[in-house]
C-alpha cells in the first residue's frame, strides 16, 4: 500500500515538474517522504526540483544525504557535481565529476557531466578525454564527436580537432556547416593548404553564405596574396552589403580607401539597433571608431571605441569571463616564485640544445609583426608567426599538476622538457637549411621561465612600445575572450603593470640570451636596430632586411598588411589626441611607467 502511494506521488510530482509547476511537485515529494523519508527515487526527484527552483544549496543537502546512504553510486555523485556547479562552486563540481567517472567509466551521464564541467573549468583536455570515451561508447553518435572536437579546439589542438570532426562527416556526410568548420579548424592550425579546399567546398555548397569567403580571404592573406583577399572580401559584401566583419577586413586591407558611405550605413544600423549576433553591434562601433580616427574626429572615434568595448565587456561579464585583477596578480606572483633563479637552477640540463627558436614576446600590439618581418627577411630565417604551441605546453603542465597535485612541479618539467621541445620543434616546421625560426606569439612573455627550461640556448626578444600607445591600440582592436582585460582602460593599465613587472623579473633572472628593444627606436633608427637584432640572433648582416616589406617570408596576419610598406612612425604618439579620454588608463598605470612620458596622473 505504501509503495503504491509513493509511486503515485512520484508520478504526480513528475507530471507537475514537466508542466513547470515546480513548487507543487516539491509538495508531492514532501508528502512521499512522510511515508518513506529515505526513498531514493523521491529524493532524486527532490534534488532535481531544488536545482530547477534555483535552490542549489538545498539540492546539495539532498544529494549529500543520498551519497552517505548509497555509497559508490556514480549517478548520485554526478548529481552532486551538477548541484555544486549550479551553486557556482566549479572547482568542487569538477572534483566530484571526476570521482563519478572513476566509479563508472561507462556512464553516459557521468561522462557528459565531466565533459561539461571540465569545459566550464577550462580543463579542455580533461573534457576532450571525457567526450572521447563517450564517442567510443557510441561511435555513431555525431554529438560526442562534436563536443570532443570542440574541446580540442579550445585546447588549441586544432589539427586533432579537425581529425575528430571527420567522424561527423563520416556519419552525416559533407554539408556546408561541416566544410566551413573544417576550413576554420585548419586555418586555426595554420595549415592553410588544407583550409583552402574546405572553404572552396563550403562556397560551392552554399554560395550565398558569406563566412567562407572571409575564411578563404584570410588564407590568401596568409600566403601574401592581398589582392585575392580583397577580391573575396568584396564578394562577401556583394552578398551581404552590411556585413560588418567584411567591412572590418576590407578596412585593414585598404586603409586608405574612403569609408564615408559605409560609416553612414553603419550609423543607421546602430540607430535601428537590430542585430543578428550580440557582437555585431560591438564590431560596428569598432569600425566606426577606426573610421573617425582616420578622419581625425577623435571625440567621435573614442565614443565608438568605448561603446565597442562596453558591449564586449557586457557579453564577457554575462559569460563569467571578466578580468579578475587579484587572480591575475596571484598567477604572476606564482610564476615569479616558481621560476626564480633558484628554481631555474633546478631545471638546468633538462631541455633541448636547439638554438633554432627565436621567441618574440611583448604585450599584444607592440610591433611583434614588424620585428618578425625584419628578422624573417634574412635568408637563414623562417617566420612562423603566432605559434600557440607554448600555450599548449603550459596547458599540458597544468593538466599534469591537476592529475597529481602532490607531485613536484620541477620534477614534472624535468621529465617532460625534452618531449615538449620535440613537439615544439615539429610544430615550427622549419624548412631545410634554416638556422632560426621566429615565434611571435606575444603572450609567450608569461612563459619565459618555462621557455628557458625547455630551450636554454634559444633567444628571447621583448619588444616594448609606449604603454599609452600600446594599450590604446589594444582598446582599438578585436580580441577574443581570453583578452577580457582589453575591454576596460583601468584593466588594461593593471595588466600592463603586471607585464612590465614580469619582464623586469625575467631580465634579472633568466640566464638565456635575452634582448629588449624599443618599438619607437626601431622605427626611428631602422638600420642600427636591425643590425643589433641580427647580431643578437647570431646571423651575418644582410642589407635586404631593410626592405622587409618586399619579402613574403614571415607568416601573414592582418598586421602584416601594415608592414607590407616601408617603415613609418604613424603608430608613434597615437595616444595624444585621446589624452582627455584615457584618464582611467593613465591612473591605473604605475608611476614609474607613465612618469618618464611626462604624463601627470
Amino acid at each position: 500500500m505504501n509503495k503504491d502511494a509513493i509511486q503515485t506521488l512520484i508520478s504526480e510530482a513528475r507530471q507537475l515538474q514537466d508542466g513547470g509547476q515546480l513548487q507543487e511537485a516539491l509538495t508531492k515529494c514532501f508528502e512521499a517522504t512522510k511515508i518513506d523519508s529515505g526513498n531514493i527515487e523521491v529524493l532524486m526527484v527532490m534534488g532535481h526540483l531544488y536545482r530547477d527552483l534555483n535552490q542549489p544549496a538545498e539540492a546539495i543537502k539532498v544529494f549529500k544525504f543520498l551519497r552517505e546512504h548509497v555509497p559508490g553510486n556514480a549517478d548520485i555523485l554526478g548529481e552532486l557535481a551538477l548541484s555544486n556547479l549550479a551553486a557556482k562552486d566549479i572547482s568542487r563540481a569538477y572534483d566530484l565529476a571526476k570521482q563519478a567517472v572513476e566509479l563508472d567509466q561507462t556512464s553516459d551521464f557521468c561522462l557528459e557531466i565531466l565533459g561539461h564541467i571540465a569545459l566550464r573549468n577550462e580543463c579542455w583536455l580533461i573534457a576532450a578525454e571525457a567526450y572521447q570515451k563517450l564517442a567510443k561508447l557510441h561511435p555513431e553518435n555525431p554529438l560526442s564527436y562534436r563536443f570532443w572536437s570542440n574541446a580540442l579546439n579550445k585546447a588549441l589542438h586544432y589539427a586533432e580537432a579537425a581529425e575528430v570532426y571527420q567522424n561527423i562527416i563520416r556519419i552525416e556526410g559533407m554539408t556546408f556547416e561541416h566544410a566551413y568548420n573544417m576550413g576554420r579548424f585548419h586555418l586555426s592550425a595554420r595549415d592553410f593548404e588544407k583550409a583552402k579546399p574546405y572553404f572552396n567546398q563550403a562556397i560551392a555548397l552554399d554560395p550565398e553564405e558569406v563566412g567562407p569567403y572571409l575564411g578563404l580571404a584570410r588564407v590568401h592573406i596568409q600566403f601574401g596574396d592581398l589582392e585575392a583577399g580583397e577580391r573575396l572580401t568584396r564578394k562577401a559584401l556583394e552578398i551581404r552589403p552590411d556585413y560588418i566583419y567584411a567591412f572590418t577586413l576590407l578596412n585593414d586591407l585598404k586603409p586608405e580607401e574612403s569609408n564615408q558611405k559605409v560609416a553612414s550605413l553603419l550609423e543607421g544600423k546602430i540607430t535601428e539597433n537590430q542585430w543578428e549576433e550580440p557582437l555585431d553591434k560591438a564590431h560596428t562601433h569598432l569600425f566606426l571608431g577606426k573610421y573617425y580616427h582616420k578622419e581625425k574626429q577623435f571625440d567621435r572615434a573614442f565614443k565608438n571605441l568605448k561603446a565597442y568595448n562596453d558591449e564586449r565587456a557586457a557579453i564577457f561579464d554575462q559569460d563569467k569571463l571578466y578580468y579578475n585583477p587579484r587572480v591575475m596578480e596571484q598567477n604572476f606572483a606564482e610564476s615569479k616564485k616558481i621560476f626564480s633563479k633558484k628554481g631555474l637552477a633546478k631545471l638546468e640540463g633538462c631541455g633541448s640544445d636547439s638554438e633554432t627558436p627565436i621567441f618574440i614576446v611583448a604585450m599584444p600590439r607592440s610591433g611583434t609583426t614588424l620585428l618578425e618581418q625584419i628578422i624573417a627577411t634574412h635568408s637563414s630565417v623562417h617566420g612562423a608567426g603566432e605559434m600557440p604551441t607554448m600555450i599548449r605546453i603550459f596547458m599540458d603542465l597544468n593538466l599534469k599538476i591537476n592529475e597529481d597535485p602532490g607531485r613536484d612541479i620541477f620534477d614534472i618539467i624535468s621529465k617532460e622538457a625534452k618531449g615538449w621541445a620535440e613537439m615544439y620543434l615539429e610544430a615550427l616546421g622549419a624548412p631545410d637549411r634554416v638556422l632560426r625560426v621566429t615565434d611571435k606569439m606575444p603572450v609567450n612573455f608569461i612563459y619565459c621561465g618555462l621557455i628557458q627550461a625547455i630551450f636554454p640556448k634559444a633567444r628571447i626578444i621583448n619588444i616594448q612600445r609606449n604603454p599609452l600607445d600600446n594599450c590604446l591600440s589594444m582598446y582599438s582592436c578585436s580580441f577574443p575572450e581570453s583578452y577580457a582585460y582589453s575591454t576596460r582602460l583601468e584593466d588594461l593599465g593593471h595588466y600592463y603593470n603586471l607585464y612590465a613587472g614580469l619582464m623586469d623579473h625575467w631580465k634579472k633572472t633568466l640566464s638565456m640570451k635575452y634582448l629588449e628593444i624599443s618599438y619607437e627606436d626601431l622605427v626611428e633608427n631602422q638600420e642600427a636596430r636591425s643590425r643589433e637584432l641580427l647580431e643578437f640572433c647570431g646571423l651575418p648582416w644582410e642589407a635586404g632586411v631593410l626592405e622587409f616589406y618586399k619579402g613574403q617570408k614571415a607568416a601573414y596576419t592582418i598586421s602584416q598588411v601594415q608592414v607590407s610598406k616601408p617603415i613609418n612612425t604613424r603608430g608613434v604618439a597615437r595616444w595624444k589626441p585621446y589624452e582627455k579620454h584615457i584618464g582611467p588608463l593613465i591612473e591605473a598605470l604605475d608611476e614609474d611607467i607613465v612618469g618618464p612620458l611626462g604624463v601627470k596622473k
